[in-house]
C-alpha cells in the first residue's frame, strides 16, 4: 500500500491479525507524524517494511509542497514542518530511511524483497520516469508507455521481476512479456497472475482512499489481487 496521506494505519495492523499476513509493504507518503508512528509501532510487532515518499522527503527538509492532498487534511506546508520538528523520535525514522540508516533492516529509501520467488523492489516513485523536481526516485511519475519501458529496461539490468510503487495514486498493473509485449491495465477490482517470465509493475493505488493491492503466493505463481479495504 502507499499514499497514506494522514490515514490511520489501524486497518492495516487488524489486517495482520485477521489474516495469515506473510509481509505488509508500505511505499511512503504519511504526512503526519501520527501516521508514521502508527507504522513504526506496527513493524514491532509485525512484519511491515516501509519507504518514504516524496512528501515526507519535503516536510523533513523544509521544502514547500502544493498539494490537494495538505487541502484535504486542512494543514499547510510550513504547519507540517513545525509538526516534524516537534517529534524527533519520527523525524529520525524518516529520515534514516531517506539515507538508507534504518537498523531494524525493515526500512529503507527502496526495499529489495523476495516476493513469491520474484526478485522484488519496493520505491515510491519509480526506477525511472517524468519528475518535477528532485529527488527523481521519489518524484518519478510513470505516465506514458515510453516511461514504463525505462522501467522495465532498468528492472531487467538489475533482474528484478516486480517493482511496486505509488506516488500517483492510480490503481495499475502493467507488465512486459517477451512474447506478446508491453500491456498496461487499469486494474481497479483486477485480479493479474505474476508470471516469472514476465516483468511486472504494480501500482496499488492510494491507501487514504482505501486501496491497497495484495499479492498471494505458494501457488504456482504468484497473483496480484487490487482490493478496497
Amino acid at each position: 500500500f502507499s499514499d497514506i496521506h494522514g490515514a490511520s494505519l489501524a486497518p492495516v495492523r487488524e489486517m495482520f491479525e485477521a489474516r495469515k499476513v506473510d509481509v505488509g509493504i508500505c511505499i511512503g507518503d504519511f504526512d503526519r507524524v501520527y501516521s508514521a508512528r502508527e507504522a513504526k509501532s506496527i513493524q514491532k510487532d509485525h512484519p511491515l517494511y516501509v519507504a518514504p515518499g516524496n512528501h515526507d522527503q519535503a516536510h523533513l527538509y523544509k521544502r514547500t509542497i502544493s498539494s490537494g492532498r495538505l487541502r484535504d487534511q486542512g494543514v499547510t506546508s510550513n504547519e507540517l514542518w513545525d509538526e516534524w520538528d516537534n517529534d524527533q523520535e519520527a523525524t529520525k525514522y524518516i529520515n534514516d530511511m531517506l539515507n538508507n540508516n534504518s537498523e531494524d533492516g525493515k526500512s529503507g529509501r527502496s526495499l529489495s524483497l523476495d516476493v513469491g520467488g520474484l526478485s522484488t523492489r519496493a520505491i515510491h516513485g519509480g526506477l525511472a520516469g517524468t519528475h518535477i523536481t528532485e529527488p527523481a526516485d521519489l518524484w518519478n511519475r510513470i505516465e506514458s508507455e515510453e516511461d514504463y519501458m525505462a522501467n522495465f529496461s532498468i528492472m531487467r539490468q538489475y533482474g528484478i521481476k516486480l517493482l511496486l510503487r505509488g506516488h500517483d495514486h492510480e490503481v495499475q498493473y502493467a507488465r512486459l512479456d517477451p512474447k506478446t509485449g508491453f500491456k498496461k491495465y487499469d486494474a481497479n477490482g483486477g485480479k493479474f497472475n505474476l508470471f516469472d517470465r514476465r516483468e511486472h509493475i504494480v501500482s496499488p493505488g492510494a491507501y487514504f482512499k482505501g486501496e491497497v493491492a495484495v499479492i498471494t503466493t505458494g501457488e504456482s505463481n504468484p497473483v496480484v489481487e487490487f482490493k478496497q479495504f
